[in-house]
């Protein structure tokens, strides 16, 4: 057996190579793991970015629009004649008269407690004069002492009133110059009002976090068990300009909603957008907010008229919408066509038939005629509403045949001229009749239901 080789002691081993393979790994991983969370998954906030970017640039393009169409001559007369009222403010008439008001008002709080104590003291004096009368013994000197009360309840209240005209007086000059220092400070105010307020704007959106913007719309749906549940809604995340008028000519998705008066009724903030334009309301990267990535996903986002076609998911039983024309379109050429009458639509299970009843078309037609109209509708009337069902010859004459037996007159004989009427099967009829429907819109035979549903007759 060859000699085994004898163990390297650990402290004297070397696993630098390895060391630095697995660190490369681990920092290049590291590297990976950063750049996909910051810029990979999380494209909205290059979105917001850009967004506060934008807006700041039109706000500061517009305060410099709104300072240019500023009067600067006006301002300036204003700004002197400020200047000038408010020196006035530091005149010796107006600091005496200040001080005096104050003096006064001091005096007047004397006084007025003076004058509340003498009525209490005037209101027990009384009541021990009044008692010792009713007692029989009436007291002279407290009758004396409520007269003296008395007439200090007068002094007091006669040095109230000289007091309160005093600093009337005072009030008078001070508002002098007040009152125009006020004025001009409001007319300055006025003028750059829309400035100060555009300011205030640029200070907010420079502050403008980082954040993503969520609606939670609680007990909005249903799982695929009936459970109801929650819809979450970020799309204000990327789209941050939807409701702002200076954002009306920006990209997308900083762009303002073409229809703000939709969203007076229907506010972003508490509604959210997948209500309308559907999609994936948790996504943060364009492709899955859209579903066009998600190939799994069964309500894509809608664009241009597309999304009135969610209007019904709400107002199922209105017709008509004011500010959603095609809707209103649809919804008229729903009713229009009768397509309730073969489909089960929401909130038009209650209209009538458009079509008459067909109990009595001996009294009315021929049956050669009833043949032809059958077997092709649009070629007697291109604007029919009735469709065409690639019937047969056979068919045709066996649904005639039925209708005619539904009139009770089943006595006639023709010759079968081309395209028309030679006989038929009335039991292949019916069955024709309620197989491709044709009850969908008329009333056949004893079929009181539907008869009674419509409730109006056609002629």
């Amino acid at each position: 057996m060859p000699e085994l080789k004898t163990e390297i002691p650990v402290e004297q081993r070397n696993y630098s190579k390895l060391y630095l393979v697995f660190s490369s790994i681990l920092f290049l991983g590291t590297i990976w793991a950063v750049w996909d969370e910051v810029k990979v998954r999380r494209p909205w906030k290059e979105y917001q970015d850009e967004y506060r970017t934008l807006l700041l640039q039109k706000l500061d393009s517009l305060k410099q629009v709104t300072l240019a169409e500023i009067d600067s001559a006006h301002m300036r007369e204003l700004q002197e004649q400020l200047a000038k009222a408010q020196a006035g403010m530091k005149s010796e008439e107006y600091k005496k008269a200040v001080e005096e008001k104050e003096q006064f008002l001091r005096d007047l709080d004397i006084a007025t407690r003076e004058w509340r104590f003498a009525r209490s003291r005037s209101d027990a004096a009384y009541y021990q004069y009044q008692k010792s009368k009713i007692e029989g013994k009436e007291d002279e000197k407290l009758r004396q002492e409520v007269a003296k009360h008395d007439a200090d309840i007068a002094k007091y209240a006669k040095e109230m009133e000289s007091l309160n005209e005093q600093i009337a007086a005072r009030d008078t000059i001070i508002n002098k110059y007040r009152d125009e220092v006020m004025k001009l400070q409001a007319e300055l105010n006025s003028i750059v009002a829309q400035v100060n307020a555009l300011d205030l704007k640029i200070e907010r959106a420079r502050k403008m976090p980082i954040a993503v913007k969520q609606v939670m719309l609680n007990d909005f749906e249903f799982t695929p068990f009936q459970e109801v549940k929650a819809r979450i809604d970020r799309c204000q995340t990327c789209h941050g300009g939807w409701g702002d008028a200076l954002m009306e000519d920006a990209p997308q998705p900083h762009t303002k909603h073409p229809l703000p008066e939709l969203l007076a009724k229907h506010n972003p903030e508490s509604f959210g957008c997948t209500p309308c334009h559907r999609g994936q309301g948790p996504a943060l990267t364009a492709g899955f907010a859209h579903g066009d990535e998600d190939h799994y996903w069964e309500t894509p986002i809608l664009r241009g008229v597309d999304v009135y076609a969610t209007c019904n998911s709400c107002h199922w039983n209105e017709s008509v919408l004011k500010h959603a024309p095609p809707f209103t379109r649809a919804k008229q050429l729903v009713i229009d066509s009768g397509c309730n009458a073969c489909h089960n639509i929401k909130g038009f299970e209650d209209l009538p038939k458009i079509g008459p009843p067909l109990n009595t078309l001996n009294a009315k037609v021929q049956p050669d005629w009833l043949y032809r109209w059958v077997k092709e509708p649009k070629e007697y009337n291109p604007h029919t509403r009735m469709p065409s069902f690639k019937l047969t010859d056979e068919e045709a004459e066996a649904i005639t045949a039925f209708l005619v037996n539904v009139g009770k007159s089943a006595d006639f004989q023709f010759a079968r001229p081309r395209g028309s009427y030679a006989g038929g099967n009335p039991t292949t009829g019916k069955r024709l009749v309620e197989t491709i429907g044709c009850t969908a819109c008329h009333v056949v035979g004893n079929d009181e239901t539907v008869r009674k549903a419509r409730g109006t007759t056609y002629d």
